[in-house]
């Protein structure tokens, strides 16, 4: 009987430590969508301003212009203004904002939903198996909207 206890005993610590394995690698997760959430939004806000700053300068730069040799500082900031806005759309900083951090959101609240075992995960006995289902659905799912919105636009980003 000693035997089958210390033998249960070790599939219980290697249960858990699967689960503290995999917990972090949730962490892991969610840490890298909120990373990537934030820098593709200040990447999007950063440009948004470079691109109204640049844009609505050229009517002033127009009206202070008393000869021709302002031409060529107006083109360079509408030329500014037009690369902000092609670096917009290229790397789909809004887009990947928003999906980034619906990700973030969800993956945070199935994590805590798990931690309290709350809602889906209240009183199950496969709770854990039942978790790495449903991060794994959802982080396939990122990858899949992902994929459905370049497919949708026609490019390879």
């Amino acid at each position: 009987m000693k035997d089958y206890n210390k033998c249960s005993l070790y599939y219980i610590e290697e249960d858990v430590e699967k689960e503290k394995k995999y917990m972090e690698s949730v962490i892991n997760y969610i840490e890298y969508y909120n990373y990537r959430s934030r820098s593709c939004k200040y990447s999007f806000y950063i440009l948004m301003i470079i691109k109204m700053v640049s844009l609505g300068i050229i009517p002033v730069l127009e009206l202070a212009q008393t000869n021709g040799s302002w031409a060529v500082r107006i083109g360079m900031v509408s030329f500014f203004g037009l690369l902000c806005e092609a670096l917009q759309e290229a790397f789909r900083l809004k887009e990947k904002w928003i999906l980034y951090r619906n990700t973030y959101n969800i993956l945070t609240s199935e994590q805590r939903q798990y931690a309290v075992k709350k809602g889906k995960y209240k009183g199950s006995s496969e709770d854990f198996q039942k978790f790495v289902e449903n991060v794994e659905e959802i982080i396939g799912d990122e990858a899949r909207k992902w994929d459905k919105a370049v497919k949708k636009k026609g490019t390879n980003n």
